[in-house]
C-alpha cells in the first residue's frame, strides 16, 4: 500500500510560530478523521539558520496510509489538505 508523505512547515516570520504549526496539524487531523486512514505525525522540531539573517523554522513530519483501496481517493485526502495549507507530498 502506497503511504503519502509531507511536512507542514512555519517559519520565524509568523507570530506564534509552533502555535500555528500546531493548530494546522489539529485541523488536519479533524478534517481526515472521518476517513478509513492511518495518520502519523511527527513531534514539531525546530531548524535554525544564521546566514544571512538569524531565522528558523518549525517542521511537523506526516505519513498517511489508506487502510481501504479505494475510498477515499488521493485526491480527496491531498484536496482536504491543501484547503487548511499545501505542502509539497511525496510518495513510497
Amino acid at each position: 500500500m502506497r503511504t503519502l508523505f509531507f511536512q507542514q512547515i512555519v517559519d520565524s516570520r509568523w507570530r506564534e510560530e509552533k502555535a500555528l504549526l500546531l493548530s494546522r496539524i489539529e485541523e488536519i487531523k479533524k478534517a481526515l478523521e472521518p476517513y478509513n486512514i492511518e495518520l502519523k505525525i511527527s513531534s514539531p522540531r525546530q531548524l535554525f539558520w544564521s546566514e544571512p539573517a538569524p531565522s528558523f523554522q518549525w517542521r511537523v513530519d506526516c505519513q498517511i496510509r489508506k487502510k481501504d483501496k479505494n475510498y477515499p481517493t488521493w485526491n480527496t485526502i491531498m484536496t482536504i489538505i491543501n484547503r487548511i495549507k499545501p505542502p509539497h507530498y511525496s510518495w513510497q
